[in-house]
């Protein structure tokens, strides 16, 4: 026992001492680019968000949820193809795994945010909190912007072999 404590002891001085990093997920080690909010008429009561995901840590990550002032619910959704046609659903995670990103785009993984509180116009900014596992959380002030907009921005991502896109520069 005392064998074990001792080499427990000299462990966890070597931790401090020498300060080795640990890099587990935390708020500092995720960060968010891209992030826009389509723009939509009026008449309209529910939009999307899109964003890239950056997971700088040596854990995976699971976006669980989003909170906005902008709509009564955000939501996480996906789009996939059956029967010949796109359907949307909601998930109740996207999972960044370590070390990599991930882009939510149209036609793929999105935050839905339903029951908007009023229109939403081009250059508008909305407030998002993007809710992950581990008790972090990113906060966010996003542009709108006019629907199409954003194939100019999104022109040049490939996809990698996971499936999720990832800039080709």
């Amino acid at each position: 026992m005392k064998r074990c404590s001792c080499f427990m002891t000299v462990m966890f001085a070597s931790l401090y001492f020498f300060q080795i990093p640990l890099a587990i997920a935390s708020s500092e080690l995720i960060t968010v680019t891209n992030a826009w909010v389509r723009a939509m008429p009026p008449s309209f009561k529910h939009t999307a968000a899109y964003l890239t995901i950056n997971n700088g840590s040596s854990e995976k990550i699971r976006l669980i949820g989003v909170k906005t002032d902008a709509a009564a619910v955000g939501e996480l959704h996906t789009m996939n193809l059956a029967n010949g046609q796109m359907k949307m659903k909601q998930i109740d995670h996207i999972v960044v795994q370590k070390n990599d990103f991930i882009d939510l785009n149209p036609g793929g993984k999105h935050i839905m945010l339903i029951g908007l509180n009023r229109p939403l116009n081009e250059g508008d900014r909305v407030s998002l909190t993007l809710i992950f596992d581990k008790d972090v959380t990113k906060e966010l002030l996003v542009e709108v912007k006019k629907n199409g907009q954003e194939k100019k921005e999104s022109m040049h991502h490939g996809t990698n072999m996971k499936g999720n896109m990832h800039n080709d520069h």
